[in-house]
């Protein structure tokens, strides 16, 4: 039969009957357990004989899209699923003239919708939809919609560190640190809201401390392509070091059933491994840049260690693939800095490190004194070729001035940055071609 009756056309009484349900779901512990409830109550009225049993068909159609979409977005982390189930209840509730739902559905359809936007690097539409969820939250009368007032507090934490993935997209590393601050005391406000102890309080402190850590991880990953080993942070890992094992701490104690707070505390294990090695490599480049000795890292470990780092990754399914091609990016790294450092130690061993070159001396040429003809030739070739990492991968094992090594690990670098960016959806094929015909150009200048 039909349904024409809608729930605005129902007396107070009958009203009340839908609402007290409502109630009742609401107060279930868990999303689970009034799905579970909801679609055994469906089995009564599939078949409905009148008007006002199709009304409470529909109602109980629209109330369990709803507790589906917060089950993916609380369990699951299937923000896809998520906003698919809050658009169809948002649709049915406005169907049978629910208002209160309307509203509510509406604002979580928003919200959620903002974060599958940022979950696929659609930044300034997920924080676009953020800033309307919340706009609409604070607006919105009704007692269900309160009952997601708190929702604000827990909307913060991930604006603000939107925010900051934003500027460090942008190179805008101090901008980047406020709002990663931000969002760091947000999640400590969000913990705040919860009894001592629990497990979604463990959720927040988490949270915050893994927004710290990846932040400086990601800063630390920039300073490493634009070859600044002498930062800071590569001299102590005291401050990471802090942030990570909190992080872990943490969300080990929290609410591991939840896949979003299971994924991170994956990120947060591969991140703590990455940034080791990267700390180890940078001291040894260091080195190299300032033609200094250095212990030898053990090379093996760090290859276990980035491999390790990816199969943490792995555990998140999809959504860790942007990791995964940083860390197997490190692998090329290691490999690249590896055979360098073998080759600057030998001749430091055999003191055959080239004396610096001179600017007054017109007649040096140190950028191709160690480069032979042959060796010129089959570089270019290689680059007509379509074969400029190999290039890279060749100088590294026949350069020996450092202004030179240091020019060619630069222009490998930045190289492997577009790549990744490229891969991560960032940056547009046009730009990616743009960017390496800019790089196969400046490694061309090196041999005139």
């Amino acid at each position: 039969m039909p349904q024409q009756l809608t729930f605005a056309a129902l007396s107070a009484d009958e009203q009340k009957l839908f609402t007290d349900l409502l109630d009742f779901l609401f107060d279930k512990p868990g999303n689970e357990e009034a799905i579970q409830f909801i679609e055994e109550k469906v089995q009564e009225y599939k078949e409905p004989k009148n008007e006002k049993e199709a009304l409470v068909l529909l109602f109980l159609q629209a109330i369990w899209h709803f507790f589906t979409s917060q089950y993916h977005a609380t369990t699951t982390a299937n923000w896809a699923f998520a906003v698919e189930h809050m658009e169809e209840a948002y649709r049915l509730f406005s169907a049978m003239q629910m208002e209160e739902m309307v509203s509510l559905s509406d604002i979580m359809r928003t919200y959620y919708g903002g974060i599958f936007d940022m979950r696929n690097n659609n930044l300034k539409s997920g924080l676009e939809k953020q800033e309307k969820a919340r706009q609409m939250l604070e607006k919105a009368g009704g007692r269900y919609a309160k009952n997601y007032s708190g929702l604000m507090l827990h909307m913060d934490p991930d604006i603000y560190f939107s925010l900051a993935l934003q500027d460090l997209m942008s190179i805008q590393l101090d901008n980047a640190q406020m709002h990663i601050n931000k969002a760091f005391d947000a999640a400590q406000k969000a913990a705040r809201l919860y009894s001592e102890n629990s497990p979604e309080q463990h959720n927040w402190l988490g949270i915050g401390n893994y927004y710290m850590a990846y932040f400086l991880y990601i800063r630390a990953t920039y300073l490493f392509k634009e070859l600044e080993f002498d930062h800071p942070d590569f001299q102590s890992t005291a401050r990471f070091d802090k942030y990570i094992q909190q992080a872990i701490r943490h969300l080990n104690q929290g609410t591991l059933n939840n896949k979003n707070i299971l994924n991170l505390m994956y990120l947060a294990k591969s991140i703590s491994l990455q940034y080791k090695v990267q700390t180890e490599v940078a001291g040894t480049m260091l080195s190299i840049m300032k033609d200094q000795t250095h212990t030898l890292p053990d090379w093996a470990a760090l290859k276990n260690l980035t491999q390790s780092a990816i199969q943490l990754a792995t555990q998140i399914g999809e959504k860790g693939m942007d990791h995964i091609r940083v860390c197997k990016s490190t692998l090329r790294q290691i490999n690249n800095v590896e055979r360098l450092a073998a080759s600057h130690w030998n001749k430091v061993a055999q003191n055959q490190t080239p004396a610096p070159s001179h600017a007054s001396d017109e007649k040096q040429t140190p950028k191709t004194s160690s480069l032979s003809k042959e060796l010129i030739n089959r570089c270019r070739k290689l680059i007509a070729s379509n074969k400029i990492n190999e290039v890279f991968e060749l100088l590294i094992n026949e350069v020996s001035e450092p202004q030179l090594v240091n020019n060619i690990i630069l222009q490998s670098s930045r190289l492997s940055q577009l790549e990744e960016e490229l891969n991560c959806g960032t940056l547009s094929r046009a730009d990616f071609l743009t960017g390496k015909s800019q790089i196969e150009k400046r490694v061309l200048e090196i041999f005139t």
